[in-house]
């Protein structure tokens, strides 16, 4: 069988074909709104996962000098990012004071309630059309963890907010993020309960951040009466319990003024208005 040749009908036929497949319309049909920030959300998630380990590593060669990059625009390329080296805050600490702007968000971004952060697809598409962002926080985490006084106030919190013989274990740097804290509850009859704790770095879609992309309906978001905090609940949301335990879970979640964000799961058999409950109790709501 010969070779087949440039001028050959079949290979021309495919050259055409190809040609044609690159420029069909139908590559221009708009992406879903919110669709950028889960792909951000989803490649920030697999770098922490992937990265501790080098991190590590590079933070010994740095004897524990630590550098952020803020996201800028650049002037010789309209469109165009460049990445700024700065100081990030200490571990654990709330993105922004309140009533002073967030660092690295430019224009300005000045929350003045836990409802600042909390954007639908459409608002969180225009505002990172309009803004820089930070970059996602470093990661040198020496494993394990050291536990900080950021996972201590969290576990006080908890402790006053869940009832009498629970157990709890404290852990720092989850998925290697030095600025997140959470604690793991067993209650007294066994039943578990997740808390995390982490500042947050730029708005989130409350529809998209909330999702588990089943289609199930947006959570539901609320102020918290004689509070700055906003409140948002979800009677279901995927999550994986392990073994004996039905996968879901409900979930409640607290956002400051200030950006910090703590998360509630509790199992499908714990009702919604508990954990609501145990959400609103501690005292640090802002």
């Amino acid at each position: 069988m010969s070779r087949p040749t440039l001028d050959d009908p079949v290979v021309s036929l495919l050259t055409s074909a190809l040609r044609e497949a690159r420029t069909d319309a139908r590559w221009a049909v708009p992406a879903r709104p919110g669709m950028a920030h889960r792909v951000r959300r989803a490649s920030q998630r697999r770098r922490r996962r992937t990265a501790v380990g080098g991190v590590v590593g590079a933070a010994v060669v740095l004897s524990g000098a630590v550098a952020g990059f803020a996201s800028l625009p650049d002037p010789d390329r309209p469109g165009e990012r460049v990445f700024a080296v700065g100081a990030p805050g200490a571990p654990g600490a709330p993105a922004t004071k309140l009533g002073a702007p967030v660092p690295g968000i430019s224009p300005e971004f000045v929350p003045t309630s836990g409802r600042d952060w909390l954007l639908d697809d459409l608002e969180l598409e225009q505002f990172a059309a309009t803004h820089t962002t930070p970059s996602p926080r470093p990661n040198p985490v020496q494993s394990p963890a050291p536990l900080t006084d950021y996972s201590a106030r969290l576990l006080a919190d908890v402790e006053g907010a869940l009832p009498e013989g629970a157990t709890t274990q404290r852990q720092d740097a989850l998925n290697g993020d030095p600025s997140t804290a959470g604690i793991h509850v067993r209650l007294a009859d066994g039943t578990p309960v997740e808390v995390t704790r982490e500042p947050l770095q730029q708005p989130i879609s409350y529809q998209s951040y909330f999702s588990d992309g089943t289609g199930r309906a947006a959570p539901d978001v609320t102020d918290i009466p004689d509070s700055a905090s906003a409140l948002v609940a979800a009677d279901r949301v995927g999550y994986g319990w392990g073994p004996d335990i039905p996968a879901d879970a409900r979930a409640v979640t607290v956002i400051r003024a200030d950006g910090e964000m703590t998360r509630w799961f509790a199992p499908l058999t714990v009702p919604l208005e508990t954990v609501k409950a145990w959400a609103l109790a501690p005292p640090s709501l802002g």
